[in-house]
């Protein structure tokens, strides 16, 4: 095992790489996932300083769980009913489709948050074809611009120092519906994850979880005991 890490080797005799790919140790480290609060913290803070479409591509990472690059790269208002659904890209591995995403049911709005945001966003601010654009310009964002707001609304609120970044919302997002009692079918059905083994790294096993699973064996222990 500590040859095939022996990067040196292998180039002096002749490879351009390690050809078993160790170029690095696996550090295991767990996917740093932001909460709700901190979610709602980001997006009053958002609204504070005029950078409404930021506030909202924070909402849609964390209950719509849609990546950075789709957000900012291919989101439009696919279809976008009030209260119905919006068809969202989605473009991992290289698939360039839609995904619809359900947004009133069963007499329920399924997503209040993402509505009424939108409802409250100031009249000059109404949504173009670019969902999220900048706010003097009408534009949509560029990668680094987007990057470089982001960061500074999280360095602004001290986020950053634990390791919060954009993508921490989104894992966040998945988590928070693993603490809601979903079950794997219902998350994979919201994040559209082909399988269990590559949701794994986003649902921790929180305290939440582990109080839930308890109450659930006593209520199904006092029903049996009825």
């Amino acid at each position: 095992y500590d040859q095939c890490l022996n990067i040196k080797f292998f180039k002096e005799n002749g490879l351009m790489s390690n050809p078993f790919k160790f170029d690095r140790i696996r550090s295991g480290k767990e996917k740093i996932y932001a909460t709700e609060g901190q979610l709602m913290l980001v997006v009053e803070h958002c609204k504070l300083i005029g950078e409404y479409t930021i506030g909202l591509a924070f909402l849609i990472t964390f209950y719509w769980q849609v990546r950075e690059k789709d957000i900012l790269e291919k989101m439009f208002w696919y279809n976008y009913n009030p209260n119905k659904f919006v068809d969202l890209p989605f473009t991992k591995n290289h698939k360039k489709v839609l995904q619809r995403k359900i947004l009133f049911a069963n007499n329920t709005i399924l997503f209040p948050e993402i509505e009424n945001y939108i409802n409250d966003l100031p009249t000059n601010y109404k949504l173009s074809k670019n969902m999220i654009t900048q706010k003097r310009y009408r534009r949509a964002y560029p990668y680094k611009t987007f990057n470089n707001k982001v960061r500074e609304i999280l360095d602004t609120l001290e986020l950053s120092k634990v390791g919060i970044t954009f993508e921490s919302f989104r894992h966040g997002g998945i988590t928070d519906l693993a603490n809601s009692g979903l079950t794997e079918s219902e998350i994979k059905a919201n994040t559209k994850h082909k399988n269990t083994q590559s949701l794994k790294p986003y649902i921790h096993q929180t305290h939440t979880q582990e109080i839930s699973g308890q109450i659930k064996r006593l209520n199904k222990k006092q029903l049996e005991n009825k």
